[in-house]
């Protein structure tokens, strides 16, 4: 008998980020009709610590049904038919997996090899599909080809780290990795090897656990293996958590004090905090049982993760061990919460509390020498390029590094001077190499960088400033800091260094061209996780979608400009633009005021104000190749679009917005846009709706608060108003009463064919 099984798969249908319903249809699926990953060769070898990483590829399963799928390595002692098999820690990005030698000697040494003698492995691939929160699906889970492959281990010293399987505990701090796996030492553990359970002390550092974090079952961010929380909904302390897997989890942020001791479960997806504080202490007959003796405080070893004190008994004691100078917590014999007390017998010992392994012991021999720790590798020499100088409150003996966005230019974002500053750009932390200007530069206009030790730089205002070194150009930008300005992060999967976009209108913000070849970005305000948008993919050139507060990554590949336009709190990318002399905008012929392409095909600008003396034409892609133009007679009355035509000028100032219709070759500049007024912004200054396609005009996130209509061209001869229905559309009734729908963020959608307003 055949096994199926149903899973909901979401088919999304409506028009551009206006509406979307989501439609729910049982998709049957049959694993027996399921055709197995393919896995590629492993190359056996000789491994090294510093040993170039292992790679193979696999060619993925196919379940018969679109539906998001996940992968696993496995490997076993050959002639066990994989029973028991062993998780390798590996990266799995798209078709291709990665090894690193040091991973993969430590699990041959945990399966018995010896060092310097080969050691024969037989690998396996499992694939599985996922549910909508990144769980396998019970049944789905097929395996691949054994693969067999002989390696030479090396000895090592192994942690648990090197021994259990483990998932990472990144986030804010410092001691979590400071949101870089690469430098993530603190991990939970799988010490019963059932596969899915973690258990594990993290010392979230001085500052705690509020900053944030997450949990990843490898080294990077895989959706398949990325876990946070659904909506940071949690209550303070929350002892269990349930958590969500995929780009769209966000930040663990309920939590608060130094050190929690947790359980993951990675087949249900919850959290246990099994226990949260901020210090360890002994206590007892020695210090009269004063939890909160300063001079009984344990020390923390984050390698070996546990808690140590050197302490000299003079006489027979007893003793527990303390959480946060209280009895709220304690721990006696066996290690056990509120346990009988713990006997010890006089003398000097380094005492050691392990909650992880759940022991404590007394070690006279390590009283008093040094604790030993994790090897921390040596920082690099510093090779790129500093300001130093005379910056706030150093004076020349500090260097500001700088980071590096393309191939040899620097930037350093946000540096205060005062009119006294004075500084260098120096390569290397030192004055092999420096560069100064020849006199007082003016902000916002690059200068030839003087080399052999030149003057000081001085800028001589007050302000904060972002400078950039292009060392192919031998110059230097300093320009003002926008603490609200908007850029491009985690382009090809760099989460560090982000792309500009610069205000080409007021709300409307443009990226440089970017190539996403992998991966998915997002955006954010000033270069800072508080203020960041996200969300689904745009449907192509010139699409916009919502942009969402802390929203999924951005999965949208290939080469183009990001456009996020905040007035109507949207996202998509730049297809045609207007390009021209426009005053009131202040740019000129050499950038673009992005269109928004509607469902009915046609090209939207956004509302402009034009004057008889400004011109401009149409190009597409921030590029002459492909450009229009032509000459206006009248407002809403259509035009030829011609190639390469000439510039547009309009008979009379006012404010129009510019349709575009490609099928038709025509263009239309319009004044009947419509806007958002009321007592949220005193009723002046519209907030104006994007233009959709097919008469639906849409605007995100507008924070409301009382009355409000909406109204055409900025002014009150055509308006709507209406009696506002929660959940539902109501009419948009012309010249209606106020419409008040409360106090918050909503999303507004005015359907002006159907006569229709809908607040979500």
């Amino acid at each position: 008998m055949k096994k199926f099984i149903y899973t909901a798969v979401a088919a999304l249908a409506g028009m551009l980020a206006v509406s979307c319903v989501q439609e729910n249809e049982l998709v049957k699926f049959d694993p027996s009709a399921t055709v197995a990953q393919t896995l590629g060769d492993i190359q056996g070898c000789a491994l090294a610590a510093d040993g170039e990483a292992i790679t193979t590829t696999f060619k993925k399963a196919d379940f018969g049904l679109q539906a998001p799928a996940a992968y696993t390595l496995f490997a076993a002692l050959p002639g066990t038919d994989f029973n028991p098999m062993e998780k390798v820690n590996a990266t799995i990005d798209g078709e291709k997996i990665t090894i690193s030698q040091k991973d993969l000697n430590n699990l041959i040494l945990n399966l018995g090899g010896e060092a310097d003698t080969d050691f024969a492995l037989e690998f396996k691939l499992a694939g599985f599909l996922t549910n909508d929160k990144g769980a396998e699906i019970a049944g789905s889970r097929v395996y691949s080809n054994k693969v067999s492959a002989v390696f030479v281990p090396y000895s090592a010293t192994r942690l648990d780290v090197d021994i259990y399987d483990h998932v990472w505990v990144i986030g804010a701090s410092s001691t979590i990795g400071a949101w870089a796996h690469d430098k993530v030492y603190q991990y939970l553990y799988n010490y019963n090897k059932d596969g899915k359970t973690y258990t594990g002390l993290i010392d979230f550092g001085e500052d705690g656990a509020s900053g944030g974090w997450k949990l990843t079952g490898i080294a990077g961010w895989d959706d398949s293996c990325n876990w946070g929380s659904e909506a940071q909904g949690e209550s303070a302390e929350q002892s269990e958590i349930q958590l969500i897997t995929g780009g769209g989890s966000k930040d663990i942020k309920c939590l608060s004090k130094r050190f929690y001791s947790l359980k993951f479960d990675t087949s249900s997806l919850v959290l246990n905090v099994l226990a949260g504080f901020n210090n360890i202490g002994i206590v007892g007959s020695f210090n009269g049982w004063n939890a909160a003796d300063a001079d009984c405080k344990m020390a923390y070893n984050d390698a070996y993760h546990r808690f140590y004190i050197d302490y000299t008994f003079a006489d027979d004691a007893e003793l527990k061990f303390t959480a946060d100078d209280s009895w709220d917590l304690n721990w006696g014999v066996d290690c056990k919460n509120g346990g009988d007390n713990i006997k010890v017998s006089k003398g000097s010992y380094r005492i050691y509390f392990d909650l992880n392994a759940g022991e404590y012991s007394f070690n006279d021999k390590m009283f008093g020498k040094d604790e030993p720790g994790r090897e921390v590798a040596p920082e690099p020499p510093f090779e790129g390029w500093s300001l130093i100088g005379a910056i706030g409150e150093t004076n020349w003996d500090t260097d500001f590094d700088m980071t590096e966005k393309g191939e040899g230019v620097f930037f350093y974002n946000g540096v205060e001077l005062t009119e006294n500053s004075e500084f260098k750009i120096r390569k290397g932390h030192d004055w092999g190499v420096s560069y100064g200007a020849a006199a007082e530069v003016k902000i916002g206009e690059a200068f030839a960088a003087t080399t052999d030790n030149g003057g000081n730089i001085k800028v001589g205002v007050a302000g904060k400033f972002d400078i950039t070194l292009d060392t192919a150009a031998n110059t230097i930008l300093i320009a003002e800091h926008q603490e609200n300005s908007w850029s491009v992060i985690g382009v090809n999967g760099d989460w560090e260094n982000d792309v500009d976009m610069k205000e080409v209108a007021p709300g409307i913000w443009v990226s440089e061209k970017i190539n996403v070849t992998s991966g998915d970005w997002k955006l954010r305000m000033g270069k800072a996780w508080d203020v960041n948008r996200g969300g689904a993919a745009p449907a192509g050139i010139g699409a916009f979608v919502e942009a969402v507060q802390g929203g999924p990554n951005v999965a949208l590949t290939g080469e183009f400009q990001v456009v996020y336009n905040a007035n109507v709190d949207a996202l998509g990318t730049l297809g045609w633009g207007l390009v021209g002399s426009i005053a009131s905008i202040g740019f000129g012929w050499n950038e673009d005021l992005p269109m928004n392409l509607g469902t009915d095909g046609k090209w939207y600008s956004s509302p402009v104000a034009l004057t008889t003396a400004d011109e401009f034409k149409l190009r597409y892609m921030g590029g002459w190749d492909v450009n229009v133009g032509g000459t206006f007679a009248a407002a809403e009355t259509a035009f030829e679009a011609a190639d390469g035509g000439a510039n547009i000028k309009v008979a009379e100032d006012g404010t129009y917005y510019v349709i575009y219709d490609p099928t038709a070759k025509t263009i239309t500049l319009s004044k009947a846009f419509w806007g958002i007024i009321g007592d949220f912004n005193s009723w002046g200054g519209d907030v104006f709706m994007m233009n959709a396609g097919e008469g639906k005009w849409v605007a995100y996130n507008v924070a409301l608060n009382g009355g409000w209509k909406i109204r055409q061209g900025a002014g009150w001869d055509v308006n709507r108003g209406g009696a506002y229905t929660a959940g539902a559309a109501f009419a948009a009734v012309p010249g209606g009463d106020n419409i008040n729908a409360g106090e918050g963020s909503f999303d507004i959608i005015y359907d002006s064919v159907a006569e229709t307003i809908e607040v979500k």
